[in-house]
C-alpha cells in the first residue's frame, strides 16, 4: 500500500466527528474483527458494529438504511465485488473500504477504496496489516500491535507483512509469530465463530476494552473463548480422522462436513495442509442451502475458479487466490461440483 492511499484513509478517518453516526461493517473472521477493534480505538465516536460473512448478506442494506449514517467503513470485505449492494449504498453517505481481496477500484467522490492489489495484483496484505498502518498514523496504538498480529496470522498473511511482523516480534520478544501466543489467540477467535460463545461484535469490544494482551488473558471473556477453542479442537480432531475418507476426484478433494458447528474454514485449512497440491472443497448442507469453503496452497487461483464455476448462477462468491467461499441452493450443488471438476482438472492437464 503506497503512502498516497494511506493518506487518503487517514484523511477520511480524521474527518469523523464525535457526534457522527458511523457504521463499522467487518468480516466475521479474526482479520475483520481485529481490524474493527483498531479502527474503533481511534474513532472519536461510538460506532455501530455489524459483522458480515463473505460475500456480504443483502440484509445489511436494511440495517444501513434504518440507521441514517454519516460514514460507513467496510473492513476486510470484498463488497466492491457486489455491484448490487454498492449501487444501493453508494449514495447514502461517505464510505471507506479497507480490503485486500481481488476487486475493481470503486473510488469516487463519496467512496475511498483502499486495496494494495490495485497497484500490485499479486500482493497479499491482510486488512489488519493495512488498518494498523493507517490507524497508527492517527493515534499511538502500539499497545494493540498484538491485535494486528492476530489478524495477520489469522489470515495467513506473513510474506508481504514482514515489516510489521518484525515490529511485533521485537515488541513482544517472540521469535516466530506463528508459534506464539498471537497464533493461539487467532485460533481461539476462529473457534468462537463456530460455537458463537461470543458474537464477532462482542469480541471487537473485548479487544477494544482490553487492548493489552495481559488484560485480555486475565478477562472472563478470554476464558469463555478458550473453553470454546477446546471444544472445537476436539471436534476438529475427530473430523480430520473422518476426512481421510474424503472424495478425491483428480486434483480436487471434496469433503462433506457433518457437524453442528460452523467449522468449514478451519477444516478446509487443515486439509489444505495435508494436501498442499490439491484444491480443497469443504461443503455443508444446511436446510435448503449448501455452504462451501475452498482452499488452495499454491497450484490454483480459488477466486478465479469460483467465478467461473458459478458464472451461470445468481450467487455471490467471495475470496482471493488462496481461499474463498460461496453459498448455493441445494439444486445448484451437482452442477457446481461438475463445473469445478471440469475447470480444475482440465487446467491441471494443460
Amino acid at each position: 500500500m503506497n503512502l498516497n492511499d494511506i493518506n487518503k484513509a487517514v484523511e477520511f478517518l480524521k474527518k469523523i466527528k464525535k457526534n457522527d453516526n458511523v457504521i463499522l461493517i467487518f468480516h466475521s473472521d479474526a482479520d475483520g474483527i481485529c481490524s474493527a477493534a483498531m479502527v474503533k480505538k481511534i474513532l472519536p465516536c461510538e460506532p455501530l458494529l455489524i459483522n458480515q460473512p463473505m460475500p456480504v448478506d443483502q440484509n445489511v442494506i436494511a440495517k444501513i438504511q434504518t440507521t441514517v449514517p454519516n460514514k460507513i467503513i467496510f473492513l476486510d470485505l470484498a463488497v466492491a465485488q457486489q455491484q448490487d449492494i454498492m449501487k444501493k449504498i453508494g449514495s447514502i453517505c461517505d464510505i471507506l473500504i479497507i480490503d485486500h481481496h481481488i476487486s475493481k477500484n470503486v473510488s469516487n467522490k463519496a467512496i475511498t477504496h483502499i486495496n494494495p492489489r490495485f497497484e500490485k495484483p499479486d500482493i497479499y496484505q491482510s486488512a489488519s496489516y493495512l488498518t494498523y498502518q493507517i490507524c497508527s498514523r492517527i493515534k499511538d496504538i502500539s499497545e494493540m500491535l498484538w491485535i494486528a498480529g492476530v489478524g495477520i496470522v489469522g489470515d495467513y498473511n506473513i510474506k508481504f507483512s514482514r515489516d510489521l511482523v518484525a515490529d511485533i516480534e521485537k515488541y513482544y520478544d517472540i521469535h516466530h509469530i506463528q508459534e506464539s501466543f498471537i497464533k493461539n489467540v487467532a485460533d481461539i477467535i476462529e473457534a468462537s465463530r463456530a460455537t458463537k460463545v461470543l458474537s464477532p461484535e462482542e469480541i471487537v469490544n473485548v479487544l477494544y476494552k482490553y487492548s493489552t494482551y495481559k488484560e485480555f488473558q486475565e478477562s472472563e471473556e478470554y476464558h469463555k473463548l478458550f473453553q470454546s477453542y477446546q471444544t472445537i479442537s476436539n471436534e476438529l480432531e475427530a473430523i480430520l480422522i473422518d476426512a481421510k475418507k474424503a472424495e478425491k476426484i483428480g486434483n480436487i478433494i471434496f469433503y462433506n462436513l457433518k457437524s453442528k458447528y460452523n467449522i468449514r474454514s478451519p477444516v478446509s485449512t487443515k486439509l489444505g495442509e495435508i494436501y498442499p497440491k490439491k484444491l480443497i472443497v469443504v461443503y455443508q448442507f444446511m436446510y435448503n442451502k449448501v455452504k462451501v469453503s475452498m482452499r488452495a496452497q499454491n497450484s490454483f487461483d480459488v477466486n478465479d475458479i469460483l467465478r467461473k464455476a458459478t458464472s451461470s448462477f445468481k450467487v455471490s462468491s467471495g475470496g482471493h487466490k488462496e481461499a474463498g467461499g460461496v453459498i448455493l441452493s441445494k439444486d445448484q450443488w451437482d452442477e457446481f461440483k461438475q463445473n469445478l471438476i471440469k475447470i480444475v482438472n482440465k487446467k491441471k492437464e494443460e
